[in-house]
């Protein structure tokens, strides 16, 4: 068990590493300066969410690849299903309109109903619950978990 939560936290550090080197790249904020024009703003999003969104799945694959014990692996196995289930319904609603919505908003409002989204609300919901059973789990191993949960 030991073995299995310090490769799921070395999996979970290197995705963290990729996802910080695209947040300091040049795309990313131009899509958040609200001095730059919105058909700017949405072009470098379209082009940014995409990276964004392989390396959450090249995380996923790596936690696919993990051999989680047997006391471990019901909840293993549906926090990457509840992790994939959000990626997908992120990537849906970032293709939508509600992507150019998001970033023209001028009002909090205005992003909140951008957001609308119940199945990305339930599989956001159902990824945090399993990471959190994940880092119950740790804790009565004696293991620390970093990966995101909130409680770290």
């Amino acid at each position: 068990t030991e073995e299995y939560f310090s490769q799921l936290q070395t999996t979970f550090d290197n995705a963290q590493e990729r996802y910080e080197a695209l947040l300091e790249g040049p795309l990313e904020p131009p899509a958040l300066d609200n001095s730059v024009p919105i058909d700017e703003r949405i072009r470098v999003a379209r082009e940014w969410l995409p990276a964004i969104s392989a390396a959450e799945k090249e995380y996923l694959e790596a936690l696919g690849e993990l051999n989680p014990p047997a006391d471990v692996r019901d909840t293993h196995e549906a926090y990457l299903e509840a992790a994939d289930a959000r990626l997908a319904s992120e990537t849906e609603s970032y293709a939508s309109e509600a992507l150019e919505q998001q970033l023209s908003a001028t009002s909090l409002d205005e992003i909140r109903q951008a957001n609308r989204n119940p199945a990305l609300g339930v599989a956001t919901d159902r990824e945090e619950q399993a990471c959190l059973e994940l880092w119950v789990l740790a804790r009565q191993n004696e293991m620390s978990l970093n990966i995101g949960c909130g409680l770290e």
